[in-house]
């Protein structure tokens, strides 16, 4: 438990928030006295005893936010109660994932990763294997202007990232608000592009049996992942109590998850999430694609005050570093280590 998080009474839970400092002027982030967030919070529960049963009813514990139909507080209740709860939940939005836009984005990603068509030529150069996963993966890093103006610049992925620029300030709206804080208290932070999205493909392993690990098992390093997945079932994530649950595929929605950088800034309230891609025996002959947004704050906010001491005053281009790969890389959020174990 993070001293001062808890109020006077056991359920009620005033989240102290992590400082953001940019240069020259800090900005800190503690909600008024007034804004409590007992509703939306519950304790976070003990980590022993975990059983590895995938099993659990998804709906218990992955709430849907539909922002075509919901209020913008109940938005902002469901935001919270998920990345609270397990770090995970789905999100829709007619206006900007309208009707079967989502499969043309899943076709091109196919496309994508055929290097014999005109399309997968054009990305041939930056797709790449993984070193240890069976999988490859094509990173886009910058920014969606960047990419825009790059050589592999694709009409459907551009219009694709301008809709998930959209949906992820309304999700950053909908977890301050649920935070207590103001509106734009969290969207101001990523106004610099400084998101990366990471294309994937889990090809077919016909008569594997029982496939394994199609990627092992991380979390998430930025402040929130928007993520597309398609029918192929593997995506789990490890929930206290319960072990590795499944992610069903759920027609029009994207999976949204919690990174570290998010969980320190909420002093622990929001949880980075280990999770996984299994290849389950039926589905070892299928391919799987994907695509994942990874929403990180502006390089020059700076992590201070709470949250692992190893990265405190670290900037946020530092910490990206520090857990993406470069240099001395961390695969787990402070404190997942101990979790992963016992898998």
């Amino acid at each position: 438990m993070i001293p001062g998080l808890w109020g006077p009474h056991s359920a009620s839970l005033v989240p102290v928030l992590l400082s953001f400092a940019f240069h020259p002027n800090p900005h800190t982030w503690p909600p008024p006295p007034s804004a409590s967030c007992s509703p939306f919070f519950t304790p976070r529960g003990a980590r022993k005893g975990l059983k590895m049963a995938a099993h659990d009813a998804a709906d218990d514990w992955l709430p849907l936010v539909d922002f075509s139909s919901m209020s913008e507080e109940e938005a902002a209740r469901k935001v919270v109660s998920g990345l609270q709860g397990s770090g995970f939940l789905y999100v829709k939005c007619q206006e900007t994932l309208p009707g079967t836009y989502l499969d043309t984005v899943r076709q091109r990603l196919s496309d994508i990763f055929q290097p014999g068509g005109e399309v997968g030529a054009k990305f041939a150069a930056v797709v790449q294997k993984h070193a240890k996963d069976p999988k490859s993966h094509c990173m886009l890093e910058g920014g969606l202007a960047k990419y825009r103006g790059g050589e592999q610049a694709d009409e459907v992925i551009v219009d694709y990232w301008q809709r998930l620029d959209a949906l992820k300030v309304r999700v950053l709206e909908a977890l301050a608000r649920g935070l207590g804080l103001e509106k734009d208290h969290l969207s101001k932070r990523h106004v610099k592009g400084n998101d990366s999205l990471r294309l994937l493909h889990y090809p077919a392993q016909p008569g594997a049996g029982d496939g394994g690990l199609r990627c092992k098992e991380h979390s998430d390093y930025g402040t929130i992942t928007l993520l597309l997945t398609d029918e192929c079932k593997g995506l789990q994530v490890l929930r206290e109590g319960a072990g590795w649950c499944d992610v069903p595929y759920k027609e029009g929605a994207l999976v949204v998850n919690a990174g570290s950088l998010l969980k320190d800034w909420t002093g622990g309230a929001v949880k980075a999430t280990l999770h996984r891609v299994v290849a389950p025996a039926e589905y070892v002959g299928r391919h799987r694609y994907s695509a994942a947004l990874f929403v990180d704050p502006d390089e020059d906010v700076t992590l201070t005050d709470q949250g692992d001491a190893d990265v405190r005053g670290m900037s946020v281009a530092e910490y990206i570093k520090w857990r993406s790969g470069e240099g001395d890389s961390v695969p787990f959020a402070a404190g997942e280590g101990q979790r992963a174990e016992g898998i």
